[in-house]
């Protein structure tokens, strides 16, 4: 199906309509690149959201959401990712919501992420 008033152009009108049909209220949305990203509330929640602006794009960002899942599913990992919390077609561009975080609250703190990084260098970073 054609996306009418493509992400690619930002209908930032048309976006919340439809996330608000959904039942979340839209508190934020802006288009930084290849994505529009946004925070989006319900009830007390927060949530992140990731849409995709082009099908090619899509596809990328399904990979993202299937890796963020597989790291979460697998604690030995030593690597932290944001939670997804659900994911789905606006027409047919693929997005995703995830865990909240503010960047005050950075995921991981920088020597844990120097650790993960020396890991993946040595191969270490998946169980054997």
């Amino acid at each position: 199906m054609a996306v009418p008033n493509s992400p690619e152009i930002f209908n930032e009108a048309e976006i919340s309509n439809y996330f608000q049909r959904l039942g979340y209220g839209v508190v934020d949305l802006r288009k930084p690149w290849r994505h529009i990203v946004g925070e989006l509330r319900k009830g007390p929640s927060r949530y992140f959201l990731k849409l995709a602006t082009t099908e090619d794009i899509a596809k990328r960002t399904r990979n993202e959401f299937t890796w963020n899942n597989m790291v979460n599913e697998n604690s030995s990992l030593p690597v932290l990712v944001p939670r997804t919390f659900g994911s789905g077609e606006y027409y047919d561009l693929f997005y995703f919501l995830s865990e909240y975080v503010d960047e005050k609250d950075n995921i991981t703190s920088i020597s844990l992420q120097d650790q993960m990084i020396d890991q993946l260098l040595r191969g270490n970073i998946l169980p054997r």
